[in-house]
């Protein structure tokens, strides 16, 4: 039987991850490998991941930190209103750096 994809984000009221109680993660091997495509940041952090990119034209594993999704929440965090403002009226890129 084979874990839910939803297994690996839900959480509890209490902000804990479902994925560690499940009975469903321990029916694969340790040494399992799963192919996840997601904008998530939540997954994109699993512990352990290789994240890869096809972002300019060729496959490449990329840090977490350099992800667009960690990029764009890193800016809405520290700027959201700012971010806000120019996603709905400026309309810039939203992976250009910044120097604020």
């Amino acid at each position: 039987m084979h874990p839910h994809p939803a297994n690996f984000a839900a959480s509890t009221g209490k902000s804990r991850p479902i994925y560690r109680d499940s009975p469903q993660i321990d029916a694969f091997p340790k040494d399992a490998q799963f192919i996840i495509s997601t904008h998530s940041p939540v997954l994109l952090g699993y512990p352990g991941a290789q994240i890869l990119s096809f972002d300019d034209g060729h496959l490449h594993p990329i840090c977490y930190e350099d992800t667009a999704p960690m990029q764009i929440v890193r800016r809405f965090l520290y700027n959201r209103e700012t971010f806000l403002d120019e996603l709905f009226n400026d309309h810039p890129s939203l992976f250009e750096e910044r120097h604020d």
